[in-house]
């Protein structure tokens, strides 16, 4: 399964929930980060902000992410789509050179993945000392 995880262009993550009030994560999120590569969340509002939030990068230069900005779970179900259509109608070779151009998003996103861990308990350590 892993070589064949290499040769996909976008990881298309559904989450357990769509319409939800708040951006909610499974484990889900976490297998295109340690395997490199890139993806698209259908899940909640703004679930792209949260991971940018918690230290995350994603992937605007190359996908369009503006469903992720729809509160209307409706409209955000419609716009994902339309960018999920709009990234695997590329040519091959298109999507080849893209995953080329954010090499470094991909390298730090399964960095930061495997040392999320100790970074939440420095920041649980520190909320206790204060």
């Amino acid at each position: 399964q892993a070589d064949f995880y290499q040769q996909i262009g976008v990881d298309i993550v559904t989450e357990t929930t769509f319409n939800y009030p708040y951006p909610f994560i499974t484990e889900k999120i976490y297998r295109p980060m340690a395997s490199l590569r890139p993806f698209i969340v259908v899940g909640p509002y703004h679930t792209l902000d949260f991971l940018k939030n918690i230290g995350f990068k994603t992937f605007s230069a190359i996908i369009d992410e503006s469903y992720d900005n729809h509160a209307d779970p409706e409209k955000r179900f419609i716009s994902v789509c339309h960018t999920i259509k709009q990234f695997v109608t590329q040519p091959v070779e298109q999507i080849k050179q893209h995953l080329c151009t954010i090499e470094d998003i991909l390298i730090h996103n399964q960095n930061h993945l495997f040392n999320l861990t100790s970074i939440e308990l420095k920041k649980f350590q520190q909320a206790l000392n204060q």
